[in-house]
């Protein structure tokens, strides 16, 4: 864990560099949610990074945490909303007494250092009327991606691990939390003008090719 938490902790100041330097991969990400996630909800976050993910869904009430405390202190001076609160906690040792209408992790469920005990707090902290949505890369690309990160192309990746969509689904299966379905989008991450917006919008139709797609979308219900 605590591997984890120094990459994060160091690569806190560049998080918004690295961002804007991948921005077309970011709006597609911010669509795949706002299309799943209306807004004026009761949002949490887990694996905020600086918080622009959660400000975008226009949440009636955002509780955005992150194991990072540098990315927490940067996510306070950037956004100053009354509805919207940022801690610092791990996902594994989650707790609130809050209920929300969406709990979302994006992109980092591969880095946690142990998704069963991350199950079991979601499942603490949900209810059965709570949509849990959990994006993450598909491990098709993993070698492209740090291929990519060898030639500074993409954020430093840190410790992480892709546990296949059979791994996941046994693990929250344990823990009372339905898998409802897998999607999955964009298969240009970079913009081609024309190009990367029209086979983003219609490859995933497509059977033979929705499974090469960047971006795996789970969407579960607690039991």
């Amino acid at each position: 864990m605590e591997n984890i938490k120094e990459h994060f902790e160091i690569i806190a100041k560049d998080y918004d560099y690295w961002k804007n330097k991948n921005k077309y991969y970011y709006i597609q990400l911010k669509h795949i949610l706002k299309e799943r996630i209306p807004p004026a909800k009761k949002v949490l976050e887990i694996g905020c990074g600086t918080g622009d993910l959660l400000i975008a869904l226009e949440p009636s009430y955002g509780l955005g945490v992150d194991i990072s405390e540098n990315m927490i202190l940067l996510a306070k001076k950037k956004h100053h909303f009354k509805n919207i609160e940022f801690k610092v906690s791990s996902a594994e040792h989650l707790k609130s007494k809050e209920k929300f209408d969406v709990i979302f992790l994006a992109d980092v469920i591969e880095h946690l250092e142990n998704v069963d005990q991350m199950s079991e707090a979601l499942n603490s902290i949900a209810t059965k009327d709570t949509l849990i949505l959990i994006t993450m890369i598909n491990p098709l690309w993993e070698l492209l991606l740090l291929l990519m990160e060898k030639f500074n192309l993409k954020m430093p990746e840190g410790p992480h691990k892709r546990l296949t969509f059979q791994e996941l689904k046994e693990i929250f299966n344990k823990h009372n939390l339905n898998m409802i379905c897998l999607d999955y989008r964009t298969l240009f991450p970079k913009n081609i003008p024309y190009l990367s917006g029209f086979v983003n919008n219609h490859f995933y139709k497509i059977p033979l090719l929705r499974n090469l797609g960047l971006i795996q979308i789970l969407t579960l219900k607690k039991l």
